[in-house]
């Protein structure tokens, strides 16, 4: 079942070119996954640096939120400007190396945002955050998005 959306379910509209509700987005994120998750659970947010080799910040939502967490597992949100009229979201984990270059799985989601999308990326978040492989974590995502 196709889950339409309508214009007045997005969140953040126009995130991608004002800065200030970029800013708000990106705070939107912390305080959601921050309740969805224990605090220790988090060992550093923002992980992934968007930005230029000069410090300047990248507005471009990849990531719009990153995390990495005590269990060797990280989080990244891309989120895209809202384009279509269905609910679009995708998951998938992946291997790749913190600034460390220790190997870590990572969930990633990709997303536009509406409280719908936000409550499945939440409840994929927890799943991730608790003991479950990366091969469960694939069967979960195929039951609650594809």
């Amino acid at each position: 079942m196709v889950a339409v959306v309508r214009e007045k379910d997005f969140l953040y509209k126009n995130f991608l070119v004002k800065k200030m509700i970029y800013n708000q987005n990106e705070s939107y994120w912390k305080r959601y996954v921050r309740n969805a998750l224990e605090p220790k659970v988090i060992e550093h947010e923002s992980w992934l640096e968007n930005e230029y080799a000069n410090g300047t910040k990248i507005y471009d939502g990849n990531p719009i939120y990153s995390a990495k967490l005590h269990n060797q597992k990280a989080i990244r949100i891309i989120q895209e400007e809202p384009e279509s009229d269905t609910r679009q979201i995708a998951a998938w984990v992946e291997e790749t190396e913190d600034e460390h270059e220790n190997k870590i799985e990572e969930l990633v989601i990709s997303l536009e945002l509406t409280r719908d999308t936000r409550k499945l990326a939440l409840e994929l978040i927890k799943e991730w955050a608790s003991k479950i492989s990366m091969q469960k974590m694939l069967l979960l995502i195929e039951e609650k998005i594809d």
